[in-house]
């Protein structure tokens, strides 16, 4: 009995299904080299179904988001779920994980490298971080490690530093030079010689984490006017009404003191309070200088890069200025040619007259973007004076009286 149209049709689908589970790996090569090979088509084939069905893209845009919505929902109730069970199964799923990765160790070394290919920066940085961990939690035996393979070289080679000192001669050199420096400047200023304390990293995190918890800690009233007590001068801290009121009845139980000796502390203070502002009065006055001096110094740098791309640039305006006027520069020296010989005059060299024309012009136009340049830069050495002291007059720009004197 002969087959149906259905009874083909089915068969041919079942025939066509096999074919492509047996060669999945084939197919998936191919659509990729046809994606590659005719990228731009595919593109301007979606740009144009796009364009042709607004209404359509639309519909399908918001389906998509809805369904990106859902699966978020999904992941995050999954996930939720997942984080209530692990303390219940956490021994089992860590077996579990064990066993996957010495059965499958294929597997895992491709999982590790599709997740490395998508998520470079986050693979780096859970890498330091599990390196860190490892460290912090082996460090004892890290550090024997290391000690028997220093150990191990200088039994090896016992004149190891003395070769690497003689290779960095000059290296090891400067930085006694410079050592030594600082023992002189340190003891030329009566202060103590320099004293070095070898932590290690872990105990220095650990440290930076408890001054982060002491200093960060909310504290309560007493305690913070008991820390103000101790200070040298309390009036020049910013302490709240009610810190320091118990800060004064803190300070009267533990040092009364006559009216006399208030006055005399007023008065120590109030020296003191006025010493320390012409002090930092100056200090910022320096501060300004400095960074006057540095922002003029980058105008400068800037002006001078600027100026040398102007000038580098002189060919090609050249070029296209030649481009735009060769023709009518020829046709006037055409002109005046016959003019001068008229007038009795011998005639012009069409070719080096319009060369030379097309250099003067070409010039006057670089001479113009250089005016242009050296005056935007003066307007900006301006705005920089201007703004560290904007009580000085300064002169409109150009007129030579600021640092643009020194300008090209």
């Amino acid at each position: 009995m002969p087959e149906s149209e259905d009874e083909r049709a089915a068969r041919r689908r079942e025939t066509t299904r096999r074919w492509r589970e047996t060669h999945a790996e084939h197919l998936k090569e191919y659509r990729r080299r046809y994606r590659e090979e005719n990228a731009e088509a595919i593109a301007e084939s979606i740009r144009a179904w796009r364009d042709a069905n607004p209404e359509r893209r639309r519909q399908l845009t918001r389906e998509s988001a809805r369904r990106q919505a859902a699966r978020r929902r999904q992941k995050a109730a999954r996930n939720a779920r997942a984080r209530e069970r692990y303390p219940e199964i956490r021994e089992q799923a860590i077996a579990r994980g064990r066993r996957f990765r010495q059965e499958h160790p294929d597997k895992v070394r491709e999982y590790q490298r599709r997740y490395k290919e998508r998520h470079p920066e986050r693979y780096r940085a859970n890498s330091a971080a599990a390196s860190q961990r490892y460290r912090d939690t082996q460090a004892e035996r890290i550090r024997e490690k290391q000690r028997q393979a220093a150990a191990e070289r200088r039994r090896a080679n016992p004149d190891y530093y003395k070769e690497q000192y003689a290779r960095h001669l000059e290296q090891q050199r400067a930085r006694g030079r410079a050592a030594s420096r600082l023992r002189n400047r340190l003891k030329a200023l009566d202060l103590p010689p320099r004293q070095t304390h070898r932590t290690y990293a872990a105990d220095k995190r650990a440290h930076t984490v408890a001054a982060d918890g002491f200093f960060q800690r909310r504290r309560s009233v007493d305690a913070r006017a008991r820390a103000s007590i101790e200070a040298t001068d309390p009036d020049l801290l910013e302490i709240p009404a009610r810190v320091d009121e118990r800060r004064k009845q803190l300070a009267r139980k533990k040092n009364p003191t006559t009216v006399k000796q208030r006055i005399e502390r007023a008065t120590r203070i109030g020296d003191h309070h006025r010493r320390a502002q012409e002090t930092a009065a100056e200090r910022q006055a320096e501060r300004l200088r400095t960074r006057r001096t540095s922002d003029l110094q980058r105008v400068k740098i800037a002006h001078d890069a600027a100026r040398q791309t102007i000038l580098d640039s002189h060919p090609k305006i050249y070029e296209a200025h030649s481009q735009r006027r060769r023709a009518t520069i020829r046709e006037e020296v055409r002109m005046d040619s016959i003019a001068r010989v008229q007038h009795g005059q011998p005639p012009y060299i069409l070719d080096d007259e319009v060369a030379a024309r097309l250099e003067a012009e070409s010039t006057e136009i670089l001479r113009e973007r250089l005016e242009e340049l050296r005056t935007r830069t003066l307007r900006r050495v301006d705005r920089v004076l201007q703004k560290y002291d904007p009580t000085a007059p300064h002169p409109t720009p150009g007129s030579g009286a600021s640092s643009g004197r020194q300008l090209p």
